[in-house]
């Protein structure tokens, strides 16, 4: 590790041994929402039934990477560490070498002792023969630095490993899963040894996920064990080292904290952030979690919230969680007495309207679903007038105008994406739409809905009417 980064995380994790002091919520549009976070009850600890249900489910979304580190560092935005390289004398330059091309070097006994005893571990964790079950020598003769974290990595997560792999028996290689999964929680850790550690995307819900599940005093401790892990595995020769190592971490882990790690690295996986923030919420003991976020971070455990997260940066005096700019319903500001992931916050001031009570005939989910989305007060909306016309939406936030339509719609749509003909809402949807544009003037509109079916159509539907309307598919919450 670069000196200048292990003087950094010494006085990071020096000032992180008690409490964190603050949260800074930041958007780039004035001065950063601060709170102090406060202790909401035990998070949520996922029984074993539940942890492989969720696994089973989210990791056919999984690819079989046949270079997991690799595929990491590109899920996570990270660059090369480390490599094989050809140097050329008359040109002094560095050619990088890949799985194509033929690599000469002299293996030390010690290394190679170490690989004949990684896969040997692969044949007793897998089944017979020995082989690389987590593709970590693919394109190169030994196990680098990267390589050895990860063998830790793999080895810390035994005591889940047995769920890991029944939650994945019925794919087509439950080993590659895991080791893509395994990959995958290595170089999301690794981030957090770099000089001012930022994660972005994806690793940043990973980050808000983790905080929701375990706290931040068991989160501290999971990056901290994974430092002194690091460093072990840096001075160790052998494989015993390597899995002392190991056993330490998992120490620090628990069973809570190795759970969470590969529930967010199954749903991270293949996912864009915005897939993620969808998944987040379906998750076992996303309820606990929902209030552990809000609690701890001031941030609502909901798809729509969880998509506005860009990144999260961890320095000595607390976390800064950088958020879209526009973003919708992002904070829960105290605790509204409400169901969980639908906190009520004021209602935005500004824009070309106003809010005002009304009295809609909707379900009772329909009507949760949209105060999970706009944040508002149940029975709200926000009328826009433009002369004698008066047009309401369901919310406003950030300078967007926002629709929101809940679940129900699916049924009416046929397998080409088109309303059945017996169906009136779509013409009376497309007709609301053009109101809605004609009132706006120029703001922005956007339509959330609850069936990806739905939103597909509408999609369609806008193109096809040129009405240059954004739309959103946001899965209820829990």
């Amino acid at each position: 590790m670069p000196r200048q980064s292990a003087l950094f995380l010494c006085a990071f994790f020096a000032a992180c041994s008690t409490p964190m002091k603050v949260v800074r919520l930041d958007t780039g549009r004035g001065e950063p929402i601060v709170h102090v976070p406060r202790l909401e009850g035990e998070p949520e600890k996922v029984g074993r039934t539940a942890f492989k249900e969720a696994l089973a489910k989210h990791g056919r979304t999984v690819p079989p990477s046949e270079r997991p580190l690799e595929f990491a560092r590109q899920l996570f935005g990270m660059s090369e560490r480390s490599g094989w390289y050809r140097y050329e004398r008359k040109s002094r330059r560095l050619f990088s070498l890949g799985a194509e091309n033929e690599l000469k070097v002299e293996i030390s006994p010690a290394d190679e002792a170490l690989n004949r005893l990684y896969v040997l571990w692969c044949g007793r964790t897998w089944g017979p023969p020995p082989r690389d079950c987590l593709r970590l020598l693919m394109d190169r003769p030994l196990l680098d630095g990267e390589g050895k974290y990860a063998l830790a990595m793999a080895m810390a997560q035994g005591a889940v490993l047995g769920e890991m792999k029944e939650a994945f028996g019925h794919l087509v290689s439950p080993e590659a899963i895991a080791a893509t999964l395994t990959g995958a929680m290595t170089m999301y850790l690794m981030l957090w040894l770099l000089p001012e550690p930022v994660s972005k995307g994806v690793a940043a819900l990973m980050t808000v996920g983790l905080v929701s599940y375990l706290g931040w005093e068991l989160v501290w401790k999971l990056i901290a064990g994974w430092r002194e892990m690091v460093a072990a595995v840096d001075e160790a020769t052998t494989f015993e080292e390597i899995r002392t190592a190991a056993e330490q971490f998992a120490r620090v882990m628990g069973d809570k904290g190795a759970k969470a790690l590969v529930m967010m690295a199954t749903v991270a996986a293949g996912n864009t952030a915005a897939g993620m923030a969808a998944k987040m919420p379906t998750l076992p003991g996303a309820g606990k979690a929902a209030a552990v976020a809000e609690a701890q971070m001031n941030i609502r455990f909901s798809a729509a919230a969880l998509a506005q997260v860009k990144a999260v940066a961890l320095h000595a005096e607390g976390v800064i969680v950088t958020l879209a700019p526009t973003a919708v319903a992002m904070t829960a500001h105290g605790n509204s007495g409400g169901p969980t992931g639908t906190q009520v916050q004021p209602l935005p001031s500004g824009g070309p309207g106003k809010w005002i009570q009304v009295d809609e005939s909707m379900s009772g989910n329909a009507r949760t679903y949209q105060a999970q989305i706009t944040g508002a007060p149940k029975g709200y909306a926000y009328r826009v007038t433009r002369g004698p016309e008066e047009v309401d939406f369901d919310g406003f936030e950030q300078g967007v105008l926002l629709e929101v339509k809940g679940n129900g719609y699916a049924q009416w749509i046929d397998h080409k994406l088109n309303f059945f003909k017996i169906f009136e809402g779509g013409p009376k949807m497309l007709d609301q739409a053009r109101r809605q544009l004609r009132a706006a003037r120029g703001t922005p509109i956007r339509w959330v809905v609850a069936e990806e079916k739905l939103a597909s159509v509408l999609r369609k539907m806008f193109a096809d009417a040129n009405l240059p309307i954004e739309v959103i598919h946001v899965l209820p919450a829990p």
